[in-house]
């Protein structure tokens, strides 16, 4: 059971004030430049809404090239800005749908403008190690961006909308990846 009862673009109605990651230049990225940076243009924030209208969970998403493999190859893609949960919804597998919510997004962006990747930088090598449990691979030179195509994206959604997948799935993949990254 999710904490959210819904999804939506960011606005001015929404309080950001509380919300709290557990990581701190993410919580004053999300309370103090968010709403900027999605009014200027510079990326698309959503938030998930409990049912009370608090702030349990944002994404950010924009479209642009990146440079991998040292400035050798540019990849046209759909870019995973944000992601972050409140700390009193962490651990519950919230990160893993929210991540479906934008994966969906991306796949509409990319139904409209070009874009073969959908790629995240990841801001740490757990983190790194969090997205390559839902299938996210390293790009060459660059230990911390990941990338998955668009096909391989949009396959794994049609899985999931079918049922030849399940979102329980990913999560226990994920528990046994993470389990495994911690005793390294």
């Amino acid at each position: 059971m999710t904490p959210w009862v819904t999804i939506e673009r960011l606005s001015h109605t929404h309080h950001l004030q509380l919300f709290d990651c557990g990581d701190e230049w993410m919580n004053c990225w999300v309370r103090e430049r968010a709403l900027k940076d999605d009014r200027a243009g510079r990326t698309a924030v959503h938030v998930a809404l409990n049912s009370v209208g608090a702030v349990v969970a944002v994404y950010a998403l924009n479209h642009g090239s990146i440079e991998v493999a040292g400035g050798r190859q540019e990849l046209r893609a759909v870019q995973l800005q944000r992601l972050a949960v409140h700390r009193a919804h962490q651990g519950r597998g919230h990160g893993t749908r929210l991540l479906l919510d934008a994966s969906r997004a991306a796949l509409v962006v990319a139904s409209v403008l070009p874009a073969k990747h959908f790629v995240v930088e990841a801001s740490d090598e757990y983190r790194a190690s969090w997205y390559e449990a839902d299938g996210f691979v390293r790009c060459v030179g660059s230990s911390l961006w990941l990338s998955m195509s668009i096909s391989s994206l949009r396959s794994t959604i049609a899985a999931l909308d079918t049922g030849t997948a399940t979102v329980d799935a990913f999560e226990r993949s994920r528990a046994f990846a993470h389990s495994d990254v911690r005793t390294r």
